[in-house]
C-alpha cells in the first residue's frame, strides 16, 4: 500500500491512530470530501455511496488493477475483485464477496462493479463472449421485477440475491446460479407514500408500444391503476420507457424466446388488472355478510386475456371451500376477506413470476453436471433495517444480517488464526461480542423465535399474533436481549417506546423493536385452494405452470412450509455455502439520508459503522499482527535500502528481509519472522520509515520534510563510492568552444583515458541553445551528493512507473525528469519528446543556477535525444545524434532511477567496465522484475542490452575478446539470451491465447507459429487442444449419444469410400424404429421377453429368387435374431438366429438392395440365403454387424460387390447388379432372369 505518496487521509484503517470512533470518521469523512470513496481494513472494503458518477471505472481503470496486487495502488473495488479473481483462477479456492449495508448504501451498484471486473478480465472468445453476456445481463431484469424506489434508495433490491459463478480450470466463465431470498411481495399491493412499486410495472406502462398496450389492455397513465402509488410515478435520473427497451433487449440475449417474453409481460398486467377489481359488501338471503364484484370489465379483461373462466374468478375471490371428511362445504367472505383474497393472488401471482424468472434465468446460464469448475459467489442481501414501524419483514431481514455478522466475525478470526499457526507465529485469544446468543433466540429449533411462530399457526384453537407475543413473553422473560412491555414492568422499567403489541431484540447493532400485528398471518402465507384451483384452469401456460398445486391430480392436504421455516431453510444453505469459500468483504456506507452527493453525515455514519463492526474488525486486525508481507515482494520493495542487500543479494529471501528490517531499531515484540512471511505488529512508525527512505527527494519535500537536502540512502549507495575531483580541463580538451572536437583533440582525449579523472562527451547540442550553454559540464559523485537533487521521476522498481513511460503528455514529463534538469531553452523537437507547448516554455532550473545542474540538464537533454532515436529510429527537430560512451548509457539509468549520477572514471567509445557492466545489469534485474508488459521502454533497454553486450564486439571484436571480456560478469550473456527467448516465448504463447480456433471438433485449422524453433511445440500444443476439444465434447455426450456415435464410426469403417450412398447418410442419426413399434404391441410380442429392446423395425423388400417379384415385409433386428414378419398378419414367418448369419453382400451403387447369407448347417439356412432391399440399409448392416460381433464374438464379413451368388436349397442362383439411368437414387429396382441360375438386377 502507497504511504506518503499523495494519499489522503489513511487509505488503511489498520494504520489509523488512535483507533477510535472519532477518528475513523474524520477518516472517512476527509477521504470522502476528496472523493476517495474506498478505504481498506486490510482486505476488507469500505465503500461510501458517493450518489454520483466518478472517473474511476471502466476498461482503463481494469487494466490498471489488473496488473497490481492489492496494496500496490489505491484502495479500489476493482482490487478486491483482482484478489478474489485471481485466487480462484490460480490458486484453485472457491471466492465469495458478501456485499452488506442498508438500503442505499450502494450494494447493486457494487456487486455490477465486482462483476463488470471479473467479465472484463476472464478470458474472450465467442463462448466466453456469449456466456459473459448473459450473467451481466441477468442483472437489468431482475433489476427490473426485484428492485423499486424507497424512501431511502431509487432504486432498492427488495430481496436478497446470492449468484455464484462458475469458471473452468483456465478462469474462462462457464455459467452460473441464481438464488434468491425473500422478495418484498407486500410492495404489490402496498407502499409507503413517497415509495412506488417495483420498476417492471411503469417501465411496462411507459416504454411499451401501443400495439402491446393494446393486447395487454392496459391504459399508458399509471393513476389508472389501484397498485400503484399515484402521487409517485417517475423517479429522476431514470428512464423507464428506455428501461423498458433493455429489460427487453436483456431477456432476448439470456434467452428468453419472444413467446416467453410476451406472457410474462402478460402475467405483469394481470397483477395490475387484478388491483383494478373493485370489490363491494353484500349480504345473503339469511342476513350474512358477503361480497361481490361491482364492475364487470375488468374480470372480462382477465378472462380475455389470460382464458380464466370469469365467474369461476369472482366465485374464488368471494368465497372459500373448506374440505371436511364427509362434505365441502362453501363459506361466504365479506368485503375485507375479499379484498384480502385479492391482494393475496395478486402477490402470489407476481412473487411466483418472480421465481419463474429466476428459475428461467439459471436455465440458460446453467453448467453442466460433469464440468469440473471454480465457483465465485456473489452475495448482495438487504442490510439492516431499524424503521419506525418494523414487522415480519424486517424481522427476518435482521435474522439473516445477524447470520452474516456471525460468519464475518468467525471467519475473519478463523483466517487470522489460521495463518498464525500456519506461519508459526504465536496468537493471543480476542475477545469479542459472539452474537450466536442472538441467532439462538431467533433460530432454536425448540425454543426459538421461528419456532414458537410456527407452533402457534399450527396449533389448533384460538390463534393470533396477541397469542403468539404472549408466548414469548413466557418462554423469554428472563432472556437478555428480549424486552417486551410485560418484562420490563417485571422488571419495574418504564419505557414509553415500547408498545403493548411489541417486542425488542437487542441486536449486534442495535435494538429493534417489532410490532407482532400480522406476524402470523405473514408467517402463513397462504392461498386459498380455490384461487390456486382456477389459476389452474388458466389456458395461459405460463400462469397455469405457477400454481401446480391447482391441479386436482397434484393436490394434497398437507400443510405447505411457512414463510419463516422456508427462509429460515435458505439461510442455512447460504451459510453453508459461504463457509465452503474464501470470503471477501465489502460493507458499504450511505453517507446521508437524502441521496445528496458531498453531504456527509457523522451521526448516521457512526451508526452504520457500529453495526457493520468496523471498530472490531480493525481490534481484531491489529490483535496480531497488523501488517505481514511474504519475504520475496518485501525484500523486492525494501532491499535498496540496506548495503548489504543492494544492488546484489545471493542469500536466501528471509536473510535478506532480516537485513533490511535488522536497520529499523525493532523490538522483538514489534516483529515476528513466519514460515513464508514477515509480520509487523504496528507497522506505522517502520512502515512510514521504509517508505519515507524509499520515495524520491522531491516525494519528501512535497510532504513537507525541508530539513533533508542528501538524496535517498538507498539511491546514493546504488553506485558505490564516488569518483575524483571534476577537472575543467577535461571538458575543455573534449569540448571546443566550437561545439565538435577536433580529431585530434579527441583522439588524445581518448588515449589518455586513464589519466583524466573526470568525464568527456562529445555531445551536439540544439542549434537554438545558447552559446554559453553549448559547453557540457559534467559532474562528480562528490558534487552531486553536494547540490539538491530535485526529481520527479520515480524509480524502475516503483510499479507506477510503467504507466508514467507509458502514457503522454503529463506522463512523459514524469518518465524524464522535469524540474530542475532541463535547460530554460529547449529544442521543437526535444519539446515534441517531452510533451512542452514551447521551445520557450521555462523549464526549471533558470539561468543562475548552479553549474553542476546546468550540467545534469545538458545530460538529460542528450539522454532524451537517445531514447527517441532508440524509440524512433531518429532524432526530433532535426537533432544529430552521435555515438555515446558506456559511460552515458549508466549515467542515463541512473537519471531514470531518479539518483544522482557517480562516474568515477572516464571510459572510452564502446568499452565495457566492470563498474557499469554491474550497474547496467542491476537497473535491467530490477526492470524485469517490474515489467508486466512489453512496453516501448521495454525495446529501448533492449537496444541498450545490445549496444553493451554485442556492438562492443563488432566494432572491434578482437580487441573486446582480448582486452575487455574480463570485465563482463559471468553468465551475463546466457541470462540475457534466456531472458529474450522466455519473452519471444512468452509473446508467442500470449498470442496463441488470443487466437484459439473455436471449440468446434470439426474446425482443425491452427494459428501457424511465428518461428521456427516454436514449430514443433505449436503442433503439439495444436494435437493437445484438439484433444482436449475431444474430450471436452464426449464429456458432454449422454450415453446414447456415445452409443450412437460408435454406430456411426462403424458405419464409416464399413462404407466409407465403398459405396455411394454412405455420405448422404453419415448426417443422419440412426433412429432405429421406422415403423412406430411402440404403437404395436403385436409386433412387440414376437421378439420376446428376453431380446431386449428392438436395435432396428423397418419395412424391406424381399426379393423372390426365383422370379425376382417383390414382396413387403417387417424386418426386427434384436441383439439375438432376424425377424421377417408379414406386414398384414403381423405374424413372424421367418426368425434367424445372428448366429446363423454367414456375411452380407452390398452393392456399391446409391440402392438399399443386400444379400443375407446364412449358414448351411442352421435349420433357416437350409431353404436358402435371402435377397432384401431397405432404404436405410446402411444403418441396418451397420447395426446387424454390432450385433453379431456382440453376440459371437466375430465379426460379420461385409462385401462390397455388384455380383454375387445366393444359395437355393441345393442350388444357387447368381446375381448381378448394374446401375440404371437413375443410378439407384428413386429407390426402384427391377430383376430379370437370365436362364435358370441367373438374375439380372437393376437399380
Amino acid at each position: 500500500m502507497t504511504l506518503l505518496e499523495g494519499s489522503v487521509g489513511v487509505e488503511d484503517l489498520v494504520l489509523l491512530e488512535p483507533l477510535e470512533q472519532g477518528p475513523l470518521l474524520k477518516n472517512l469523512q476527509l477521504r470522502y470530501e476528496h472523493k476517495e470513496i474506498y478505504t481498506y481494513i486490510g482486505n476488507v472494503l469500505i465503500s461510501v455511496n458517493p450518489y454520483q458518477q466518478l472517473p474511476i471505472y471502466g476498461p482503463e481503470f481494469i487494466a490498471k488493477y489488473q496488473d497490481y496486487t492489492f496494496y500496490e495502488l489505491e484502495p479500489h473495488i476493482y482490487a478486491l475483485a483482482n484478489v478474489a479473481y485471481q485466487s480462484l483462477r490460480d490458486r484453485d479456492r472457491d471466492q465469495c464477496i458478501l456485499i452488506t449495508g442498508e438500503s442505499g448504501a450502494g450494494k447493486t451498484e457494487a456487486s455490477k462493479l465486482v462483476m463488470s471486473y471479473v467479465a472484463a478480465v476472464c478470458g474472450k472468445g465467442e463462448q466466453v463472449n456469449s456466456v459473459k453476456e448473459q450473467l451481466l445481463q441477468s442483472n437489468p431484469v431482475l433489476e427490473a421485477f426485484g428492485n423499486a424506489k424507497t424512501i431511502r434508495n431509487n432504486n432498492s433490491s427488495r430481496f436478497g440475491k446470492y449468484m455464484d459463478i462458475e469458471f473452468d480450470f483456465k478462469g474462462f466463465p462457464l455459467g452460473g446460479v441464481i438464488t434468491n431470498y425473500l422478495l418484498e411481495k407486500s410492495r404489490v399491493v402496498k407502499q409507503l407514500e413517497g415509495e412506488r412499486n417495483f420498476h417492471i410495472f411503469y417501465q411496462l406502462l411507459a416504454g411499451a408500444e401501443a400495439d402491446l398496450l393494446k393486447a395487454l389492455k392496459l391504459e399508458r397513465e399509471t393513476r389508472c391503476y389501484v397498485y400503484l402509488n399515484r402521487k409517485v410515478s417517475t423517479v429522476d435520473g431514470m428512464d423507464d420507457a428506455s428501461n423498458f427497451k433493455a429489460v427487453q433487449s436483456a431477456m432476448a440475449v439470456i434467452g428468453f424466446s419472444e413467446e416467453e417474453i410476451q406472457q410474462v409481460l402478460e402475467v405483469t398486467a394481470l397483477v395490475l388488472k387484478l388491483g383494478n377489481v373493485e370489490l363491494a359488501g353484500e349480504f345473503q338471503a339469511n342476513g350474512i355478510s358477503a361480497s361481490g364484484i361491482c364492475d364487470g370489465r375488468g374480470i372480462q379483461e382477465i378472462e380475455e386475456m389470460m382464458g380464466l373462466n370469469s365467474e369461476e374468478l369472482e366465485k374464488a375471490l368471494c368465497s372459500r371451500t373448506m374440505k371436511t371428511a364427509k362434505e365441502n362445504v362453501v363459506t361466504a367472505l365479506n368485503v375485507i376477506q375479499a379484498q384480502y383474497a385479492r391482494d393475496a393472488l395478486a402477490k402470489n401471482i407476481y412473487s411466483r413470476l418472480f421465481n419463474w424468472i429466476v428459475n428461467r434465468i439459471n436455465e440458460s446460464i446453467k453448467v453442466g453436471t460433469g464440468e469440473k469448475k471454480k465457483v465465485m459467489g456473489v452475495l448482495d442481501i438487504y442490510g439492516f433495517e431499524i424503521l419506525e414501524d418494523n414487522s415480519f419483514e424486517q424481522f427476518v431481514i435482521n435474522y439473516c444480517n445477524e447470520k452474516l455478522q456471525q460468519v464475518f466475525i468467525q471467519m475473519t478470526l478463523k483466517e487470522e488464526q489460521e495463518e498464525y499457526e500456519r506461519e508459526g507465529i504465536p496468537w493471543t485469544k480476542v475477545d469479542y461480542f459472539d452474537n450466536g446468543v442472538i441467532c439462538n433466540l431467533i433460530e432454536h429449533n425448540q425454543r426459538g423465535i421461528l419456532a414458537m411462530l410456527d407452533e402457534e399457526c399450527l396449533r389448533p384453537g384460538v390463534v393470533n399474533d396477541t397469542t403468539f407475543l404472549a408466548k414469548l413473553n413466557h418462554l423469554f422473560s428472563k432472556h437478555t436481549h428480549y424486552e417486551s412491555k410485560v418484562t420490563q414492568n417485571a422488571q419495574r422499567q418504564y419505557d414509553r417506546t415500547m408498545g403493548l403489541s411489541s417486542f425488542r431484540i437487542c441486536h449486534y447493532a442495535g435494538k429493534v423493536t417489532y410490532n407482532v400485528n400480522g406476524f402470523i398471518d405473514k408467517n402463513n402465507d397462504l392461498l386459498f385452494r380455490d384461487l390456486s384451483q382456477v389459476m389452474w384452469k388458466a389456458r395461459h401456460p405460463l400462469l397455469q405452470s405457477l400454481f401446480p398445486e391447482g391441479d386436482p391430480k397434484q393436490a394434497s392436504l398437507k400443510r405447505p412450509p411457512t414463510a419463516g421455516a422456508q427462509f429460515k431453510s435458505s439461510v442455512a444453505i447460504l451459510m453453508k455455502n459461504l463457509y465452503s469459500k474464501n470470503p471477501n468483504y465489502i460493507r458499504c456506507i450511505k453517507p446521508n439520508e437524502y441521496q445528496q452527493r458531498g453531504q456527509f453525515s457523522s451521526e448516521l455514519v457512526a451508526v452504520q459503522t457500529r453495526y457493520l463492526g468496523l471498530l472490531e474488525n480493525v481490534r481484531v486486525r491489529r490483535a496480531g499482527y497488523a501488517y505481514r508481507q511474504g519475504y520475496r515482494p518485501f525484500l523486492e520493495r525494501y532491499r535498496l535500502l540496506s548495503r548489504s542487500t543492494w544492488p546484489c543479494w545471493n542469500g536466501g529471501d528471509r536473510e535478506g528481509v532480516e537485513k533490511v528490517v535488522g536497520e529499523l531499531s525493532l523490538s522483538s515484540e514489534e516483529l515476528a519472522f513466519g514460515k513464508t512471511k514477515v509480520f509487523i505488529r504496528s507497522p506505522k512508525a517502520p512502515m512510514t520509515e521504509l517508505e519515507f527512505s524509499r520515495c524520491p527527494w522531491s516525494e519528501r519535500t512535497r510532504q513537507g520534510d525541508k530539513g533533508v537536502c542528501t538524496t535517498l540512502a538507498g539511491e546514493a549507495r546504488l553506485l558505490g563510492p564516488p569518483g575524483p575531483p571534476f577537472h575543467p580541463a577535461a571538458l575543455s580538451a573534449a569540448v571546443p568552444p566550437g561545439g565538435a572536437a577536433a580529431p585530434e583533440t579527441a583522439a588524445a582525449g581518448h588515449a589518455h583515458t586513464e589519466d583524466l579523472p573526470g568525464l568527456a562527451l562529445p555531445l551536439p547540442l540544439p542549434a537554438d541553445a545558447e552559446e554559453p550553454d553549448r559547453h557540457l559540464h559534467l559532474v562528480s559523485g562528490q558534487h552531486a551528493k553536494e547540490t539538491l537533487w530535485e526529481d520527479k521521476g520515480i524509480g524502475f522498481a516503483d510499479p507506477g512507473f510503467r504507466q508514467r513511460v507509458e502514457g503522454n503528455g503529463e506522463g512523459r514529463r514524469g518518465f524524464l525528469p522535469t524540474h530542475g534538469s532541463f535547460p530554460h531553452v529547449v529544442s521543437p523537437g526535444l519539446c515534441q519528446l517531452l510533451g512542452r507547448k514551447s521551445s520557450r516554455e521555462r523549464i526549471l532550473p533558470t539561468p543562475g543556477t548552479s553549474r553542476d545542474a546546468r550540467a545534469r540538464a545538458r545530460l538529460h537533454v542528450f539522454l532524451g535525444l537517445q531514447v527517441c532515436v532508440w524509440e524512433c529510429g531518429r532524432t526530433p527537430g532535426g537533432c544529430v545524434s552521435v555515438p555515446g560512451c558506456v559511460s552515458d548509457l549508466a549515467t542515463e539509468f541512473c537519471l531514470l532511477l531518479g539518483g544522482p549520477c557517480y562516474l568515477p572514471t572516464r571510459l572510452p567509445l564502446l568499452s565495457p567496465s566492470s563498474t557499469v557492466s554491474t550497474l547496467y545489469l542491476t537497473v535491467f534485474s530490477v526492470w524485469v522484475r517490474n515489467s508486466r508488459t512489453p512496453s516501448r521502454s521495454g525495446s529501448c533497454l533492449l537496444c541498450l542490452t545490445i549496444y553493451l553486450y554485442v556492438g562492443s564486439f563488432l566494432i572491434c571484436p578482437c580487441q573486446a575478446r582480448k582486452n575487455y571480456r574480463k570485465y563482463f560478469r559471468s553468465g551475463a550473456a546466457l541470462t540475457l539470451a534466456n531472458f529474450i527467448y522466455k519473452s519471444i516465448t512468452r509473446k508467442f504463447l500470449l498470442g496463441l491465447k488470443d487466437n484459439l480456433p473455436s471449440t468446434n471438433i470439426l474446425d482443425k485449422t491452427w494459428p501457424a507459429a511465428p518461428y521456427k524453433c516454436f514449430h514443433t511445440a505449436n503442433q503439439e500444443l495444436r494435437q493437445l487442444f484438439y484433444r482436449w476439444k475431444c474430450k471436452k465434447f464426449r464429456d458432454r455426450l449422454s450415453l446414447k449419444q456415445v452409443e450412437n456415435l460408435r454406430e456411426k464410426l462403424s458405419a464409416s469403417e464399413l462404407f466409407k469410400d465403398k459405396k455411394a450412398s454412405y455420405p448422404q447418410s453419415v448426417p443422419i442419426p440412426f433412429r432405429g424404429d421406422y415403423i412406430g413399434l411402440q404403437g404395436n404391441p403385436k409386433l412387440q410380442k414376437l421378439k420376446g421377453g428376453a431380446e431386449g429392446p428392438v436395435l432396428v423395425a423397418d419395412t424391406v423388400k424381399k426379393v423372390n429368387r426365383g422370379n425376382g417379384k417383390t414382396s413387403s415385409r417387417i424386418l426386427l433386428l434384436t441383439k439375438r435374431h432376424v425377424i421377417l414378419t408379414d406386414t398384414k398378419k403381423s405374424q413372424a414367418k421367418t426368425v434367424i438366429g445372428l448366429d446363423s448369419v454367414a456375411g452380407v453382400s452390398v452393392t456399391s451403387f446409391k440402392d438399399g438392395l443386400f444379400s443375407l447369407h446364412l449358414n448351411e448347417i442352421s435349420s433357416v439356412g437350409s431353404k436358402g440365403d435371402f435377397l432384401l432391399v431397405s432404404e436405410h440399409v446402411i444403418e441396418l448392416l451397420t447395426k446387424m454387424y454390432r450385433a453379431v460381433l456382440d453376440a459371437t464374438q466375430k465379426q460379420l464379413p461385409v462385401t462390397v460387390t455388384e455380383d454375387f451368388s445366393l444359395r437355393f436349397k441345393e442350388s444357387s442362383v447368381a446375381v448381378k447388379v448394374i446401375q440404371g439411368p437413375e443410378g439407384g437414387r428413386n429407390g426402384k429396382l427391377s430383376c430379370k432372369k437370365k436362364g435358370s441360375r441367373c438374375l439380372e438386377v437393376t437399380v
